[in-house]
């Protein structure tokens, strides 16, 4: 089978190398001239100033994120890193796996695919928390009770894991609960 392009586009002309010390290169609004070692020296002060703050607790920005709101939203503490398979228990609520994505908007199906589960047994009720791209800004966030979620999640055969993707449907499903307002309310 051949495939064949029909193309109105020039070739790719001279390379030419502007030596005359005018730069011309279009920016991004927000830009500010600083190499790239600056702008990672400032992204990892600011990540210490979040993390001396108690919002984050790793490198992971929007996992840690996710889990600070939900915990703030529940008026629950996080668990330490040694309590595996959950990141917080709320009153009421019991223990509660966090799982955040960054997505677009609007948000594309494949942005909708979860981090995989290797168990079930260790929480009771899923958060998954979308959030905006540019400002990780709470897009959505709901939340389901572990047995719907072990349900409706697939197998991942190369990790022995399972993968859960919250849908339109699942967000839609009647044992689904909004809790977008009041991670936004916690932000």
């Amino acid at each position: 089978m051949t495939i064949e392009h029909e193309s109105t586009a020039e070739p790719f002309g001279e390379l030419v190398i502007d030596e005359s010390g005018n730069d011309d290169t279009p920016t991004c609004a927000g830009m500010t001239g600083e190499s790239d070692a600056e702008l990672f020296a400032r992204i990892r002060s600011d990540m210490a100033t979040l993390r001396a703050r108690g919002v984050i607790r790793s490198g992971n920005l929007a996992g840690d994120y996710a889990e600070s709101l939900v915990a703030r939203a529940f008026g629950a503490d996080l668990k330490g890193s040694s309590c595996k398979g959950f990141d917080l228990e709320a009153p009421g609520v019991g223990r509660v796996q966090v799982k955040a994505r960054i997505v677009g908007t609007p948000i594309l199906p494949g942005q909708r695919q979860l981090s995989a589960f290797r168990s079930f047994d260790t929480f009771d009720s899923l958060v998954a928390v979308f959030l905006s791209d540019d400002a990780l800004e709470v897009v959505q966030a709901t939340a389901w009770p572990v047995a719907y979620v072990e349900a409706h999640s697939r197998p991942k055969a190369l990790d022995n894991s399972r993968v859960f993707i919250a849908s339109p449907g699942a967000i839609a499903d009647p044992c689904a609960v909004d809790l977008t307002d009041a991670l936004r309310a916690a932000a």
